[in-house]
């Protein structure tokens, strides 16, 4: 229930700008930078099937090596 309540106090609470004045909105760079790093994760979370046949290329002689692969 704590972990719970503090979470929603961090995400969703109110935000005192006299308190913290040196925190402001997030630069254009951030954003750009967090769109270009998260755009990705997002889409290979959502379809993994971009990335297997590279991590199957990678693990297969690995597997053949170990006696496991086909």
């Amino acid at each position: 229930a704590y972990v719970l309540r503090v979470t929603g106090q961090v995400f969703f609470g109110e935000f005192d700008a006299k308190k913290y004045p040196e925190v402001g909105d997030i630069a254009i760079t951030d954003r750009i930078i967090l769109i270009l790093l998260g755009a990705p994760l997002l889409i290979i979370g959502l379809y993994p099937t971009i990335i297997y046949p590279m991590i199957t290329a990678g693990v297969q002689p690995v597997l053949a090596m170990l006696g496991g692969g086909h």
